[in-house]
């Protein structure tokens, strides 16, 4: 005799309110940040009027390091104007999973960093994928911070890179 496959959700109802039918999670971005009100429709900024700092970088060559690919941005002349850099990485088999989330000070930055890094290809990498950069999920550091904060990432030694303005 089993447990015949009751209420799964147990301490889960935090949050739990049924959206109109609660159809997939994705509608629920929209309500959050998609919508017309607010946004002075810079080209910057989505639908919602966020502005974007933080963008993924994709296709990055999976054996370069945090620090070499904060190496590379840094170059490109965007030193001192982000103050969010992860990368995630793979540790059974010592290497990053191809991309990463920058947060920009500026929108304007963050814009530069796509015009600059798409189609960007890492020199000395042995990799010929051309990199693309797309908006985060995550906008704005304090959301980053508070998202990574319950991954398995803050708990490890490797951290995100933060300058010296956070504070957790």
């Amino acid at each position: 005799g089993g447990k015949g496959g009751g209420g799964g959700g147990g301490g889960e109802s935090k949050g739990r309110v049924p959206l109109s039918g609660g159809g997939p999670k994705r509608t629920d971005y929209v309500k959050k940040y998609g919508g017309s009100e607010g946004g002075g429709g810079e080209s910057s900024s989505p639908a919602g009027g966020v502005p974007i700092t933080t963008v993924m970088l994709k296709n990055i060559p999976c054996r370069k390091s945090q620090e070499e690919v904060m190496l590379h941005i840094d170059q490109k002349g965007f030193n001192n104007r982000y103050d969010f850099f992860y990368l995630p990485r793979d540790v059974k088999f010592r290497a990053n999973l191809g991309y990463a989330f920058i947060n920009f000070l500026t929108p304007e930055d963050a814009s530069n960093f796509t015009k600059e890094m798409n189609g960007y290809r890492f020199t000395g990498s042995g990799s010929t994928k051309a990199c693309a950069v797309v908006p985060a999920h995550v906008q704005g550091l304090q959301n980053n911070l508070a998202a990574f904060k319950r991954t398995e990432v803050m708990r490890s030694s490797r951290k995100p890179y933060f300058s010296s303005v956070v504070t957790f």
